[in-house]
């Protein structure tokens, strides 16, 4: 074989090794405040809203933390009684994954399950389900706020 061969070969055999491994994260690449844009839909309609997540890691991926949303338009959600509101807070628990950078929650109010995954690109994609009397499911990309 000529030498052009194999170093494209190592090459190739090299850039496969680096794809073929799963991206390991640590506590700290999940703690801390998000932020962004959430596709919603409710019993109401579908507002824009904005979602906030801010988590706490602890020992073994234990989550910690709220979630907040907030309507950008006229368009409204309920309060964990029932009452139509503008915005809310609840807390949620749970845990991450530092194999494949994953994350389910609960809200502990609320049916409510949070599912995340760390994208590529560092941002936080996250769906969010609740069924029952409030139903509401929102997808969100979420970006980490500068206060780390």
């Amino acid at each position: 074989m000529n030498a052009r061969f194999v170093r494209a070969l190592a090459l190739l055999s090299l850039a496969s090794l680096s794809v073929g491994c799963a991206t390991r994260y640590q506590p700290d690449d999940f703690a801390g405040t998000w932020r962004g844009q959430a596709t919603c839909v409710n019993t109401v309609g579908s507002p824009t809203v904005e979602q906030v997540l801010s988590i706490e890691i602890g020992v073994q991926g234990r989550v910690e933390g709220t979630i907040a949303w907030r309507t950008l338009d006229a368009g409204l959600g309920h309060d964990p009684d029932g009452e139509e509101v503008f915005e809310d807070i609840e807390n949620v628990i749970g845990i991450a994954s530092v194999e494949d950078g994953s994350m389910a929650l609960v809200e502990t109010a609320e049916p409510g399950t949070l599912f995340a995954r760390m994208r590529p690109d560092g941002r936080l994609e996250l769906l969010r389900t609740q069924p029952g009397q409030q139903p509401v499911v929102t997808l969100a990309t979420l970006a980490r706020d500068d206060e780390r």
